[in-house]
């Protein structure tokens, strides 16, 4: 899994000359479906299109409308819940556009004559192919030079966080732009070293999350602050942590020319720690076993 975690920036570059040609444009909203890894492009282009919405769910929203475009994204090309998102824009007559590597979505969107972008046929999980989505659902958009970027050597860095982790429980906590990168790294967590991983952000978790933080449960949990820029809150929190005793590490966000490319450093940075972590635990970070138990369980 290390060579794919190094080859990601690769990865964003292919994607993108995959979607090569390809113009979206719309007067109204674009909608982005996608579960799980395949959501992860949403959430990097919702940095720049803060308008995009971000579809996680059976269908589509209550107000899709034809002015909207909708972009179905699928690692597997068979999720259920995009796939429904996928037929219930053909059904409103929505503009629909389709990122997959194959499976029933791309059969789909071919019968359809949907535009669609077809991903290599690699067989990891869709948080390790993120890159070609990404990459692909920017050059849709005409947003691919966002993506240009040298990439930090943070594996050093991820490890020497695993290994203040440990066995305890992380708490992620942002403020800002870059503050759901949280949601990515708690991910990673989940699915790459099979803990459980919370995420909240500022200043909401000001207002109930920290009644929690009590110090009869500091040795169950490390908090990892996402620090971008100077920011009331996160100076506030990390004053409230170091007077209730919690262990914390602040992850200051690797440089970027753009919020992006700062976005993206950091979730490379999460691979890698969750990566350096699923070692440490003797786990496989490849596997999703428990995930497989659930849609067995579904179906």
């Amino acid at each position: 899994m290390d060579h794919l975690i190094r080859n990601f920036p690769g990865t964003l570059t292919e994607g993108a000359q995959l979607a090569a040609g390809y113009e979206v444009k719309t007067s109204g909203r674009l909608i982005i479906c996608g579960m799980g890894g395949s959501s992860i492009p949403g959430e990097f282009l919702a940095l720049l299109k803060p308008e995009a919405v971000l579809w996680q769910n059976y269908d589509l929203p209550f107000d899709a409308r034809v002015s909207d475009v909708v972009i179905c994204i699928s690692w597997s090309g068979n999720t259920a819940e995009t796939i429904s998102s996928f037929e219930r824009a053909q059904t409103l007559g929505i503009e629909t556009h389709v990122i997959t590597k194959g499976g029933a979505l791309a059969q789909k969107a071919q019968e359809k004559n949907i535009p669609i972008v077809i991903l290599p046929q690699e067989t990891f999980p869709a948080r390790l192919g993120a890159g070609y989505m990404t990459g692909a659902l920017f050059a849709m958009v005409g947003l691919e030079k966002e993506l240009q970027f040298t990439s930090a050597d943070s594996e050093s860095t991820g490890k020497a966080l695993a290994q203040k982790i440990d066995s305890k429980i992380p708490l992620l906590y942002g403020a800002g732009p870059i503050a759901r990168m949280g949601v990515l790294w708690k991910m990673l967590f989940n699915e790459n070293s099979k803990i459980p991983a919370f995420w909240n952000s500022f200043p909401v978790a000001a207002h109930n999350e920290v009644e929690a933080l009590t110090p009869a449960s500091k040795d169950k949990f490390i908090v990892l602050v996402l620090k971008h820029t100077e920011n009331k809150d996160i100076t506030a929190l990390l004053a409230f942590l170091d007077k209730v005793g919690y262990t914390y590490e602040i992850i200051s966000a690797p440089p970027g020319e753009s919020l992006v490319q700062t976005a993206l450093q950091s979730y490379i940075v999460g691979l890698w720690t969750s990566y350096w972590l699923a070692q440490q635990l003797q786990v496989d970070p490849l596997k999703n076993e428990q995930i497989e138990v659930f849609k067995q369980l579904k179906a």
